[in-house]
């Protein structure tokens, strides 16, 4: 293998990493709308919980959200991504 092959693979794996450490990130995003949506729209049945309550359903809203943001195809994580990496 000669020089430029190795530089070209180290380039190439540079690149994966750049786009998955982007995929992540727009999860991430993804997540984060998805629970401020979440928290929103149940922000009155969070108001009226008490104590452990409350901290829970706010838990279980994360975790709710964080499944959605992983298992659906709401489209929002590939739009950013499509827009991000066309910069790459």
């Amino acid at each position: 293998m000669n020089v430029s092959a190795i530089s070209m693979n180290e380039t190439n794996a540079a690149d994966f990493q750049a786009q998955q450490k982007l995929k992540e990130a727009c999860d991430g995003v993804e997540g984060l709308f998805l629970k401020i949506l979440l928290k929103e729209g149940m922000q009155g049945m969070l108001e009226s919980a008490e104590g452990h309550s409350g901290s829970a359903l706010s838990y279980a809203l994360e975790q709710t959200a964080d499944e959605i943001a992983r298992n659906s195809d709401t489209g929002i994580a590939e739009n950013i991504y499509a827009q991000l990496s066309a910069n790459l």
